[in-house]
């Protein structure tokens, strides 16, 4: 169950079977959305309902995506909803959570963390092998830093900083090449690199060649890049 932060009364509910159910009054009655199997949730913390901080009526569920997307939105207040399936993977999403701004959304996922911009409408996969290849099982984001913060299945708590004007981030290994805030809009920041650095756009067109560790691309395509070093290769998302 989960309630808007914007009116406490419009509250929402998904049964085990992935029937919706909405309250404008408080709860005192409900409506059920017609034609609509959302993604069933974990046996455990069943189904995430997560409503927008800034848009009344629009709300996120997520779930098993072995039989459809793990994702769906709604903007007319759960009477009818769309898929956002576009980058993420049939898996089961166990979490969710939003930006204040609603422009970023993260899922918490059985095969990774997973970020959803919505300027783009695609989901990411943030870790890029950086983070382990294990089951997330928790996310939230943070505000005050622009960290969106996972918990894994046995292998500790990642955070991922979206903050432009951040510089440093908590996991930088000795051995990797490392680059945040992934996704960016302004600055991209290269660690762990003493080579030539090309960057190219998703179409193989080279970008910029450069030796500096720090790039700005607040002028370039929202998009997928690819960095490629001597001995890295990595992708990273502009919005």
């Amino acid at each position: 169950m989960a309630y808007s932060p914007i009116n406490t009364n419009y509250r929402y509910v998904m049964n085990g079977e992935g029937n919706f159910f909405t309250s404008t009054d408080g709860g005192t009655t409900w409506t059920e959305t017609t034609g609509f199997n959302g993604p069933n949730g974990n046996y455990l913390y069943g189904a995430k309902i997560i409503p927008s901080q800034i848009e009344l009526g629009k709300v996120y569920v997520a779930g098993s995506g072995y039989s459809n997307p793990p994702v769906y939105v709604s903007t007319n207040n759960g009477a009818s909803f769309n898929a956002l399936s576009n980058g993420i993977p049939n898996t089961m999403v166990y979490n969710l959570a939003i930006t204040p701004d609603d422009k970023l959304l993260f899922a918490a996922t059985e095969v990774g963390p997973y970020v959803y911009i919505a300027s783009n409408d695609q989901w990411y996969d943030l870790s890029e092998g950086s983070a382990p290849d294990q089951i997330y099982w928790a996310v939230d984001y943070l505000p005050l830093t622009k960290t969106a913060r996972f918990g894994t299945y046995g292998r500790g708590i990642w955070d991922f900083v979206i903050d432009n004007n951040s510089s440093s981030i908590n996991k930088i290994t000795d051995n990797k090449l490392f680059i945040y805030p992934n996704p960016t809009s302004k600055i991209l920041n290269i660690k762990n690199n003493t080579n030539e650095i090309f960057v190219y756009n998703i179409s193989g067109k080279l970008m910029i060649k450069t030796y500096n560790n720090k790039i700005n691309v607040s002028d370039w395509k929202n998009g997928v890049y690819i960095i490629r070093t001597k001995k890295f290769v990595k992708k990273f998302v502009k919005m």
